[in-house]
């Protein structure tokens, strides 16, 4: 009989330290899920990053990055750390936000916070080096709006000018946050009751709103509102695994399949809203529009999800839907144990993408670290004459290779050299891919590719991948001159000028370097 008061007391002292109790909670999943990142190398855009080279005045969170590279140097775990400490600090806000949405059990809280944190949709926002470019908005963001909610369930003077305070902050400082004001007046409209309204006090936040329009117009307008461009990012939060290549390259030829597959999300939604007419829920969704909206617009690849960083805040929404989805599901009491079980093997599943992700881009550092040793050898031996790449692979299950950037640029990880990127194609590690250079020299060369088809390789928009096919790169020609079952060939050719005699194909724990080498 002693172990029921004991067990008693135990429920008590977590009810009544609840929040702390889920905020252990949330940062064992983190780790769990990103302790594996710690040592992950820099890729892809981190090199241009961290160079503090920019085209355009900088925004304030590439001049924080530069303060990182200045203070961190060439320690990756510190870099790691912050990332980390930034993902944790949106979990926690998300949590309170959801919980004062929802209004409901603060499992839920717990729940959006960790489907937020593990989502694989935009796993480079934690991975690269540079995620605070992609977190320290969110972060802004959430702490601005749960502020702002926090002021509307009991107004104060003194809450009301730290809402504005934290909104200018989000606003002023990040133009990816354009689309809060928008957020706020959902939230007035849709989750707050009637007598509890006052758009008034959105006048602040809408002067503040304005005031970030006009200054980053040109960062905000320059790729203006195309529906596709704006709103087709928003399906991999939903599918967070990205098409196959075959799919995608279907999508692109035959435009009616993406817009059918649109108009059929569109509808499932609208029913699951009209059965839930849940308004938290509804918020949700409508706050995931309402930022892409406004937010600076950069392609996601739709197989490997590179670019999907940009996708973090909507993230954050989306987990909100889930837990509200979740909690009307539950209102109905069969239906409370599926729920759990549902909820606990989706947030297993997240997690092991997750991991998955974690080990693909180790796999894909440790292999542009090889490269880097391949490039500066063979400078070392021809220091005056530039060095062609050859394929310049680009992504590898998610993780940005990117292989000239690791080469193009001064940071505390790299050093420039002169090189010139040729046709950029996917990795994929041997045996499963085989590369031959024939006849190679200043008017080009065969590459024979074998172990993968055309379109597991070729990059968006799958111009190569039948034969005869041609597409025009920055600096050579490619033409697809045979494909086969096991494989296919490309001719490569000058655009206008004399393309590198010097020659480097990359292969793993290999070092081809020379066009001599590749040669038969």
């Amino acid at each position: 009989m002693s172990g029921a008061p004991q067990k008693s007391r135990l429920l008590e002292l977590r009810q009544k330290y609840q929040g702390r109790y889920d905020a252990v909670s949330m940062l064992v999943y983190l780790s769990v899920v990103y302790v594996w990142s710690l040592w992950i190398y820099p890729l892809g855009r981190d090199y241009a990053l961290l160079s503090g080279i920019h085209e355009r005045p900088p925004l304030v969170v590439e001049l924080l990055i530069e303060c990182e590279a200045a203070c961190f140097q060439d320690r990756l775990i510190a870099y790691h750390v912050t990332n980390l400490a930034l993902l944790y600090a949106s979990m926690l806000l998300l949590y309170r936000v959801t919980n004062l949405t929802l209004r409901g059990p603060s499992w839920m809280g717990t729940l959006a916070a960790t489907l937020f944190m593990a989502n694989p949709a935009y796993s480079e926002a934690t991975l690269n080096l540079c995620g605070i470019v992609d977190l320290l908005p969110c972060v802004s963001a959430l702490a601005a709006l749960l502020a702002y909610m926090i002021h509307t369930r009991a107004p104060s003077a003194a809450k009301r000018e730290l809402s504005v305070a934290l909104f200018v902050v989000a606003v002023v400082l990040f133009p990816q946050n354009a689309g809060l004001i928008l957020v706020l007046l959902l939230y007035e409209a849709l989750v707050l009751k009637e007598n509890s309204r006052s758009y008034l006090r959105l006048v602040p936040h809408l002067i503040v709103s304005l005031m970030g329009l006009v200054v980053y117009r040109d960062v905000l307008w320059t790729t203006g509102l195309a529906v596709t461009d704006t709103f087709a990012p928003l399906y991999f939060l939903f599918y967070p695994i990205g098409f196959l290549p075959e799919n995608a390259k279907d999508f692109h030829d035959k435009p009616w399949l993406a817009w059918l597959g649109a108009v059929t999300t569109m509808v499932i939604l609208y029913l699951i809203q009209r059965k839930s007419r849940s308004r938290a829920l509804l918020f949700g969704l409508l706050s995931m529009g309402a930022i892409r909206l406004l937010q600076p617009k950069a392609m996601v690849d739709p197989v490997h999800l590179v670019g999907g960083g940009q996708l973090v805040l909507p993230g954050a929404f989306y987990a909100l839907v889930l837990s509200a989805l979740f909690l009307r599901i539950m209102d109905h009491p069969k239906w409370r144990r599926t729920v759990i079980f549902v909820t606990t093997v989706l947030c297993l599943v997240f997690f092991g993408m997750g991991i998955r992700a974690n080990f693909a881009w180790r796999h894909a550092g440790h292999a542009v670290q090889q490269f880097q040793q391949q490039v500066y050898d063979e400078q070392r031996r021809n220091p005056d004459r530039p060095l062609g790449i050859l394929p310049d692979y680009q992504y590898y299950l998610g993780a940005p290779l990117r292989l000239s950037q690791a080469v193009a640029y001064e940071t505390p990880f790299s050093r420039s050299v002169l090189t010139v990127p040729l046709l950029p194609l996917h990795y994929e590690r041997p045996p499963r891919l085989e590369l031959t250079v024939m006849d190679w020299s200043s008017a080009g060369g065969t590459l024979l590719i074998r172990g993968q088809a055309p379109v597991a390789l070729v990059c968006w928009p799958y111009a190569l991948t039948t034969r005869d096919a041609r597409q025009v790169f920055e600096h050579c020609v490619a033409r697809v001159e045979e494909v086969r079952p096991d494989g296919f060939s490309l001719r490569v050719e000058p655009k206008e000028s004399p393309l590198p005699e010097r020659l480097l194909t990359f292969a793993e724990n290999s070092a081809r370097e020379e066009a001599g080498d590749n040669t038969e």
